[in-house]
Formats: C-alpha cells, sequence, structure tokens
C-alpha cells in the first residue's frame, strides 16, 4: 500500500552522533547538511532520510529519540543519507522495515513480518491458503451451480465447466481446492420432451436441455426458433417482475421463486424453499457405536409447493456432502455416508442438511448435535471354549477396554447347561485391564457355561458365552523309585522318582525321596515326610522311598526299594590252624583257614 508523504521541514539546530561516528543533520539547507553536521554520504535532494534512527525536534529545540511504534513511510532509492520523519501505523497495521503493512492480507508478511506465501497462495487472515473462486456462483463457491457455465480458479490453476453428449462436468470449491462431479442430465425428470442435450448456449453461459418449459437461467429464456434452442438475452429482475415474452408461441412471465427472479411458462407463484426436519441423531444426544461405524443421519424434507426435491447437502463435522435424486415431499430420509474413527470417540458431532427444489433453491435445516460414545470391548481370555477342568474352581479371566477411556463396570455371569445365567461377581476396571474371578465350589461330572458384560456410562455389551467341563481327579498318581543295582555293587547310584498320572499328569516338582537304614515294610503315608530332592546319590547299604503329587495335588508313594551298596573292605581276624613251636620245616598250607570280617 502506497502513502503520500508530506514533510513539513522545521529548522532547529538538532543532530545527534549515530551512525559510524557521524553526526547526522535534521535540517537540510541548500540540498545539504547544517554546517557542523554531516551525513553518512553526500545528499542527492534535500530529503534526507535516516534508516536506523529517527529525531524530532521538541517544543524546547532539543532532539529525542521517537517511540518505538514510529515507522519510516518511504525512502529515495538514490539518496545515500536520510532525513528523519516520524509517523505511526494505524490500528490495524504494523510497522516492518520502514513500512506499515496489514499483517492480515499481505502475502509477504503473512501474520508476521518477513513470512512471505508460496507462490500461488494468499494471505487471509495472517495465514497462507491457496485461493479458491467459481465464477458460475461468486457468493457461494463451495455450492454447485449445473446451469451455468463457470470457471473454477484455485492455486493450480483453472478449471471450466463442460458438457459431452448427456454428461456435465460441473467444478466446484471444496476446502479451498477446485474439484469436480459430474452429472447425467438423462436422470432429470423433468424432461418431458425427450432426453436433455447438454450444451451450452450461443453466448457462452448458459447450460439448457431439450424440453420445452425448462428455463436456460435465472436470468435468461430458452426459446426455440425454427427447431432450435437458444437463449435470449431477455432479463427477468425486480424491474422485470410480473412482465411477460412471447417466444415460439409461448408466453413466459417473469417471476420472483425463492428470492430471485426467472422465467416461467405459467403466471407467477410464489415458490418457497424445501424445509428439513432433523430426526435422529437427536439434538445433544448420545450415540454410542464402534470406530469404522457408519452413523445413520435420519431427517424429513417438506416443500410448500409440494415440488419434488432435487438434492440434498449434508454438513457433518467440518465434511460436506451431496447427492441428487427425486424425493417426494414429505419423504423420510436416511444418509449413511459418514462413519467414526477411534479420534472421534467422545467429541462432539454437528451436522446440519440443505434440501433443494427443482429450481435449486434451498435453505438450510437447524444445526444438532450429539456426543459420540465408542462401544466398550470384552474378550474372553480364559479358559477356552471346550475345556476340561480337573478341579473344583477355575479362573475366569477377561481383558476389557475402551475408546473412550471410560471406567468400566464388568459382571462376570455363570451358569449350569440347563440352568439360568447368575451373576458371579462384579467390579470397577479401568480400560486395558485383564482381571479374573475364580469360580468355586463346581461338580464333578457337571457343564458349565459362563460370560462377561461390560458397560461404560451409556451402553453396555456382552462377551459370547463359553463352555467348559469339570472331571474331578481323585486317584493318586503311580510313583516308583528307579536306579537301584541290580545286585550287590560297590560304586555309588542314583536314586531317582518315576511318576504316571492318567488324568491330571504328575507335577514333577513335587517329587520326593526317603532313605531307610533296613527295610521299613513298606514307605510313608504322608508327602510330608519325604525331605530328599531327586536325584540323589546313593553310597551306602539302605532302603530308598518316593512319593509325588499330581497336578491336582493327589499324592502318590512307591514302595520300598534296596539298594546293595557296599564300598567297605573286609579285615582278617586269625588264622586257623596256628602253629605253637618255631620250626625249619615248610608248613603245609592246605589245612589252614582264613577268619575274615
Amino acid at each position: 500500500m502506497e502513502r503520500l508523504i508530506v514533510v513539513v521541514q522545521v529548522i532547529h539546530a538538532c543532530g545527534k552522533n549515530v551512525i559510524h561516528g557521524k553526526k547526522v543533520s535534521v535540517i537540510i539547507i541548500g540540498g545539504a547538511c547544517k554546517a557542523g553536521c554531516s551525513c553518512n554520504e553526500d545528499c542527492c535532494d534535500e530529503y534526507c532520510y535516516n534508516k536506523y534512527y529517527q529525531y524530532t525536534p521538541d517544543a524546547s529545540g532539543t532532539c529525542d529519540e521517537i517511540p518505538d511504534d514510529a515507522c519510516l513511510f518511504s525512502e529515495n532509492e538514490n539518496c545515500k543519507c536520510y532525513i528523519p520523519h516520524q509517523g505511526k501505523c494505524n490500528e490495524i497495521e504494523t510497522c516492518c522495515n520502514g513500512l506499515c503493512i496489514d499483517l492480515s492480507t499481505d502475502p509477504n508478511n503473512c501474520g508476521e513480518c518477513g513470512r512471505v506465501c508460496p507462490e500461488g497462495q494468499i494471505c487471509v487472515n495472517g495465514d497462507c491458503q491457496r485461493p479458491c473462486s467459481d465464477d458460475a456462483d461468486a457468493s457461494h463457491p463451495d455450492e454447485k451451480n449445473y446451469f451455468q457455465k463457470g470457471t473454477c480458479t484455485d492455486g493450480t490453476g483453472s478449471y471450466t465447466d463442460t458438457c459431452s453428449g448427456n454428461t456435465l462436468t460441473e467444478w466446484y470449491c471444496s476446502g479451498g481446492s477446485c474439484v469436480s462431479t459430474t452429472y447425467d442430465c438423462t436422470d432429470n425428470i423433468d424432461c418431458t420432451n425427450g432426453p436433455i442435450y447438454c450444451s451450452i448456449s450461443a453466448d457462452g453461459t448458459t447450460l439448457y436441455k431439450k424440453t420445452d418449459d425448462w428455463i436456460c437461467h435465472a436470468t435468461y429464456m430458452r426459446c426455440e426458433v425454427f427447431g432450435k434452442f437458444t437463449c435470449n438475452s431477455w432479463t427477468c429482475d425486480a424491474s422485470k417482475a410480473g412482465t411477460t415474452q412471447s417466444c415460439g408461441g409461448t408466453t413466459y412471465y417473469c417471476c420472483e421463486v425463492d428470492g430471485s427472479y426467472q422465467w416461467q411458462t405459467s403466471s407467477c407463484s410464489v415458490n418457497h424453499p424445501p424445509s428439513v426436519t432433523l430426526i435422529s441423531p437427536a439434538d445433544d444426544s448420545v450415540v454410542s457405536a464402534s470406530p469404522g461405524d457408519k452413523i445413520p443421519l435420519t431427517f424429513r424434507v417438506d416443500d410448500p409447493e409440494g415440488d419434488t426435491i432435487r438434492e440434498y447437502t449434508i454438513y457433518f463435522d467440518g465434511s460436506i456432502g451431496s447427492e441428487m435424486g427425486a424425493w417426494p415431499s414429505g419423504s423420510e430420509i436416511t444418509n449413511n455416508e459418514f462413519d467414526i474413527s477411534s479420534s472421534d470417540c467422545g467429541s462432539v458431532m454437528e451436522w446440519k442438511v440443505k434440501a433443494k427444489d427443482k429450481y435449486g433453491y434451498g435453505d438450510w435445516s437447524e444445526t444438532w448435535q450429539f456426543t459420540v460414545n465408542c462401544i466398550p470391548s470384552v474378550t474372553l481370555v480364559s479358559p477356552e471354549d471346550g475345556a476340561t477342568i480337573s478341579e473344583n474352581e477355575v479362573n475366569l479371566k477377561v481383558t476389557v477396554d475402551d475408546d473412550d477411556g471410560d471406567t468400566l463396570l464388568v459382571t462376570w455371569y455363570g451358569k449350569e447347561m440347563e440352568g439360568e445365567w447368575e451373576p458371579l461377581n462384579q467390579d470397577n476396571l479401568e480400560p486395558g485391564t485383564t482381571a479374573g474371578y475364580m469360580w468355586s465350589n463346581l461338580y464333578w461330572g457337571a457343564t458349565y457355561y459362563w460370560k462377561v458384560e461390560a458397560c461404560d456410562n451409556y451402553v453396555c455389551v456382552n462377551s459370547s458365552s463359553r463352555m467348559f467341563q469339570v472331571e474331578l481327579d481323585s486317584t493318586s498318581p503311580s510313583v516308583s523309585v528307579t536306579g537301584a543295582p541290580s545286585d550287590w555293587s560297590n560304586s555309588d547310584a542314583t536314586a531317582d522318582v518315576s511318576c504316571s498320572d492318567t488324568q491330571s499328569g504328575c507335577d514333577e516338582s513335587s517329587y520326593r525321596l526317603k532313605t531307610f537304614s533296613s527295610n521299613p515294610g513298606s514307605c510313608p503315608e504322608y508327602y510330608s515326610q519325604y525331605t530328599l530332592t531327586p536325584p540323589q546319590t546313593i553310597s551306602s547299604h539302605v532302603w530308598v522311598c518316593g512319593a509325588a503329587k499330581d497336578n491336582v495335588n493327589n499324592n502318590g508313594s512307591s514302595t520300598p526299594v534296596e539298594f546293595k551298596i557296599d564300598k567297605t573292605a573286609p579285615y582278617i581276624s586269625s588264622i586257623n590252624p596256628e602253629s605253637s613251636d618255631w620250626t625249619n620245616q615248610d608248613g603245609n598250607t592246605s589245612s589252614m583257614h582264613l577268619l575274615m570280617r
């Protein structure tokens, strides 16, 4: 933005050493600095601007530094030294590099000094954006205008509406960008005299169709001359309201329709836009759903004149979707195009609907809102479906979660095969928790079912049910001791426990041994009497007993096993017979006997 600068020169002897050790004069006489003062360079004219500091004489003739919000409006490119000129930017502008700038619209200083918008973008309220406009509907560029040929322009280029055969390609703005949609002209039930022929009028502005009563555009009328359709530039506006024109033997009336003016083949009557009544989800309600679910939006469309509804547009949480068709006045419509994601859990969604009649006009309904409550999830962990339980109790484990982060009220249910569901336990659990309930006092041979229910603040969800059977194991395991030598041995042996159980199986951590110096006849009955953990090294003659438990705590014991280990050397206690006198004759050793112990 350029400014006209008017400099009023007040003669005061005033200067200050401010730039590179030189004084800068505020007085220019005959195009030169005042005597006793010097400039950075010679001045080429009598205006000398100071880029760095600005001074103005006060009432007493002394120099004061100007406020920080003063701004140098302009400078002479051919002058190497500068005259101080104090000015202040207005309320909506900011001083940037000596210029007053509107940061909300300047693409070179967008939002802050020096922030330059990328090529093709504009500055809107201090934010760099791609511009988008549609000259066919300048006041509402985000809406489609099927009847006016227009060009949509954004930061990437320009795109013009086209017709080919019976297909219209309509360009319009969406989210700051040009997007297109196609329209099959043959779908319109107003074609009473044959199919639509998509074409652009001779003046290059209007889409029209081969029907006697079709109006080319709000300000143009289609007229058939010698079998050809043209759009005559007879304007229909407020000044022509109530007037008529004749074309091809047909009288046309200039009428007000939904606040604008159109040519009609019937006398004027007031046309009102359709109304939309929102039905569900109710305003300020809570909708429970899982991420990925579609949200059904139901509404009713009514037209005061009974016109058929041609199109409706839904605004849903920042998204806009449209659908074309033919709905009689009074129709109740449900749209299932919008879904939710996990990030929507706990969010408030707004929605509204606009319906259009055959003239293309309509108004938005009121705006309703609802809160998305994500349904909790329940996952059964154990026991598995169809499991066999060998004890009279079982731990029912479950994992619960909730994308909203709600604390969940969790209830375990159980029943016998022919029984009724009964609550077993209830607990408050945080999302992502795995917990269990110990179901006790179960009957042998019985079949049981279980399930879990989780409730947040709005809805409850039940898991599927699982079945398990109880087969109690009351049989002791079979236990034996291994490692005994088959006969006497003078080497160490290793005693160990062997266990078998055809039901719940042996618990290897329970294996124990006990030794006896003499044969006990039978092994101890009580498991607590066995204190040695196998394997054990046996180095002497002993009897060994073993014990073990199965996986449901039944204990069993072995029979005593003899370990014949003799590692003690024998010794000689006497020789018989023994000679009583010394002799020099060989003795007869064949009759001697050794007594060994």
